[in-house]
């Protein structure tokens, strides 16, 4: 039989307006609507004692980097064109550093009262955030990802697209990684802390989440084809988002709606002079 003519295909990707795609949307759209109002709740209640007491302005510095990470999915639901391929994996990789390093940021700076600056790690520090900015940047701009269209037989063409520099893509997997890793001890060293003012137990729920949906993601990713691949990534970025912050939010937003009498202003008093108390105890082991 000879090839004497050539069989159309269709273009086959993750569109608004089939169920996988719109329920991917709708989910992505809820979330950075959540986000955005557990920010506008912080920002209203911000004199209260359980914004003061967990520093505000990385609480800020977090919330909006969850929105921004919650508008992520967006550039891989769609027909994935030159911008959207280059800047997908990239954006998702900074923004979500951001998160981490934050998540970091807040127990590292208790910690630092009780031990020596220099025995904390600075993995997560801004340096290292800005670092990975640049070799981002330079993905991006030097060896982008790329929309190529699938060769297996058939009526439909997937189109997807490269890693562009696989050596570039693993080190920004390998570096958030090691940042979770970094984030989830120090979050457990700090757990011992009292009650009235440490988020350490919350902070350690939320990168055991992380640690949890990010090494299944990775088997998940490698086996799966087509639009799975899609849903998979942007299944991963929003449990990720979503476990940050439910355990670092929702707790606070549930006392400040429900339950404002917990949160009076004399509970800040109460909770500096029992800081300074466990404070002067263990200089004072720490000398013996």
């Amino acid at each position: 039989m000879e090839k004497s003519w050539c069989i159309p295909k269709m273009l086959d990707f993750v569109s608004y307006h089939e169920p996988l795609g719109a329920v991917l949307a709708v989910c992505t759209a809820l979330l950075f609507l959540l986000a955005l109002v557990i920010l506008g709740i912080f920002i209203r209640h911000h004199h209260t004692p359980i914004i003061q007491a967990s520093n505000h302005q990385l609480s800020y510095l977090l919330l909006s980097s969850l929105v921004r990470c919650f508008l992520c999915p967006f550039l891989f639901i769609g027909h994935r064109g030159p911008f959207t391929c280059a800047v997908d994996q990239a954006a998702f990789g900074v923004t979500f550093t951001t998160c981490v390093s934050t998540v970091l940021a807040k127990p590292a700076a208790v910690l630092a009262t009780f031990q020596p600056p220099d025995q904390i790690p600075r993995l997560g520090g801004w340096r290292g955030h800005f670092s990975l900015t640049n070799l981002c940047a330079l993905w991006v701009i030097r060896w982008p990802p790329w929309p190529v269209s699938s060769t297996e037989p058939g009526t439909t063409m997937m189109v997807k697209c490269d890693e562009g520099s696989l050596e570039l893509f693993y080190a920004m997997l390998g570096y958030l990684g090691l940042l979770g890793l970094l984030s989830l001890l120090v979050t457990f060293r700090t757990c011992w802390l009292p009650d009235p003012f440490n988020e350490a137990k919350h902070f350690t729920l939320s990168m055991c989440v992380c640690s949890c949906v990010w090494p299944s993601f990775i088997p998940a990713h490698m086996s799966t084809q087509g639009k799975d691949t899609v849903a998979v990534e942007v299944f991963a970025i929003l449990a990720s988002a979503a476990g940050l912050m439910s355990c670092l939010f929702f707790p606070k937003c549930y006392i400040i709606l429900l339950h404002p009498e917990k949160n009076p202003k004399e509970k800040m008093l109460v909770n500096e002079l029992l800081f300074i108390k466990h404070l002067e105890q263990y200089l004072a082991h720490s000398k013996n």
